[in-house]
């Protein structure tokens, strides 16, 4: 168990660096584009995108899933995955040069073509990527996985802003999405040295456990992505534009803060999916752990959007700024059952999943085009909340099907967190108001700067107050004690030396 316990915190040390560094480089990437593009740029790219979404999960067996969750691999089985992979790869291609000309013509915008055509091919490569490198993620062995992340993400990095300095043009996200997926590729076959060989005899064992898990990330794609097409259509390109960047941005920080833990889960849970109090213990722990994190980053970021997207980004991004603050809080919330998909994965119960993301999908699209009749573009946002929320009260249901821990018990695990991240609105909006902050956000980073101490302090205090007033319960706070008192008895250790 503590060899198991040191593989998990150096799998997560491993993704955290990855998580930072991809982290930074999309930050630092959006925001120099964003400088250098318009809206109507980033609109025609995240049609096409979203379309390539679509297209890849409704293809996607999730096969490299099935790698991790055998017990017992074979050759046969890397086979049948990359041979399943090669035609699913040719199947993409041949779609999107068949449907290049038509999207152009139904969104009348004859650039589309092109992309269609490029974004297609972009959209084939990553699956055709060494399958051996799920073996390293089965040994929970992640820094080969940071080598590959990393490369395509800096490949993309330095492509898209060169191209936009150049070009100027909605080219430079195209190409350089490109050619950070073929460095993808390239990378994989580097670090997991793989022969291709067309075989299909595992097909039938492994896509025994992946087709339900293949389903729903079908109906979980659509539900993340048919909003962008359809008001891609209705709203034009430059507001879809705005609607993209700030969607991206309100997701960034929660996903790359808790990334490296969730991304553990999986193995970590397969590991112990034949003791339910061992996985139960290890859910809870992992829930609180999360929410400590996002919901501070989430709500936070939410808090200060209002002085972040002018300074950052310029005030062409205004628009950005109220669908920032309800989706970052919305996406915190949604972290509550952010373990649910490993646990499920891990437990076989993919079927179950697919269920959960069909009655996502039949809640939320309603929710969705009620909310742009009443409302238009900020109707969506906040039918997308509202949907969320009933999601994650359901996921929460189902949390406790799969693994025993009731509903009100996971509610308790993020509770005091919760509350702390409602101090950090108020902290910050005290903030704002002594340095007469307009609703249109400040560009003076010295009001920034005491807004996010004002933030921190609020929520550490806070949850310390709540954790001492529990009586003091196992969690992340006896984690980070723990970290800090060994910490001090090293430094005390190397000074006495």
């Amino acid at each position: 168990m503590s060899e198991f316990k040191k593989k998990i915190f150096q799998g997560a040390a491993w993704l955290t660096l990855s998580r930072l560094t991809m982290n930074s480089l999309g930050f630092v990437s959006t925001i120099v584009l964003a400088r250098i593009l318009v809206p109507a740029d980033f609109g025609i790219f995240a049609i096409s995108s979203a379309a390539l979404a679509i297209a890849l999960s409704i293809t996607d067996l999730s096969l490299n899933s099935s790698l991790v969750q055998r017990a017992e691999l074979s050759q046969h089985h890397f086979d049948s995955v990359w041979t399943i992979s090669f035609f699913r790869a040719l199947f993409i291609i041949l779609v999107f040069s068949a449907i290049a000309y038509p999207m152009a013509f139904l969104y009348q915008e004859p650039r589309l073509a092109a992309v269609f055509f490029v974004v297609g091919v972009t959209g084939a490569l990553p699956g055709l990527k060494s399958p051996k490198v799920a073996l390293m993620t089965r040994e929970l062995l992640f820094r080969q996985d940071f080598i590959i992340q990393v490369t395509q993400k800096g490949t993309i990095f330095v492509f898209s802003i060169a191209l936009a300095i150049l070009l100027k043009s909605y080219w430079a996200l195209v190409i350089g999405s490109f050619m950070g997926a073929a460095m993808g590729l390239i990378t994989s076959y580097l670090i997991a040295p793989y022969v291709p060989r067309f075989s299909l005899k595992a097909f039938r064992e492994l896509f025994s456990y992946s087709f339900w898990l293949s389903m729903g990330d079908t109906v979980n794609t659509l539900n993340w992505k048919l909003d962008q097409l359809i008001l891609g259509y209705l709203v034009g390109r430059s507001a879809l534009g705005v609607y993209t960047v700030a969607d991206n941005l309100a997701a960034l920080p929660v996903r790359e803060s808790t990334s490296p833990l969730v991304n553990t889960l999986f193995p970590a849970f397969s590991r112990m999916k034949d003791s339910v109090d061992r996985l139960r213990i290890a859910y809870k722990r992992a829930q609180a752990l999360i929410c400590a994190v996002s919901f501070p980053v989430g709500f936070g970021f939410a808090a200060v959007a209002n002085l972040l997207v002018p300074f950052i980004l310029g005030n062409k991004w205004n628009g950005a700024i109220p669908i920032i603050q309800i989706l970052s809080v919305t996406f915190a919330m949604q972290s509550i059952t952010v373990g649910l998909q490993p646990l499920a994965m891990a437990k076989g119960e993919t079927k179950a999943l697919f269920f959960r993301d069909v009655r996502t999908f039949l809640i939320r699209v309603p929710f969705i085009a009620a909310g742009f009749l009443i409302n238009g573009l900020m109707g969506v946002v906040v039918a997308r909340m509202i949907s969320s929320l009933i999601g994650t009260v359901w996921n929460m249901a189902l949390v406790s099907r799969i693994s025993g821990i009731k509903k009100v018990d996971q509610a308790r695990l993020a509770s005091r967190y919760f509350i702390a991240a409602g101090g950090i609105l108020l902290a910050v909006w005290i903030v704002q108001s002594a340095f007469a902050v307009t609703p249109d956000g400040h560009h003076d980073l010295l009001t920034i700067t005491c807004s996010v101490i004002a933030g921190v302090i609020a929520y550490l205090s806070i949850v310390s107050v709540l954790w001492l007033a529990a009586g003091r319960p196992e969690g992340p706070e006896t984690e980070f004690l723990s970290l800090y008192r060994a910490a001090s008895e090293l430094l005390k250790s190397q000074k006495k030396t």
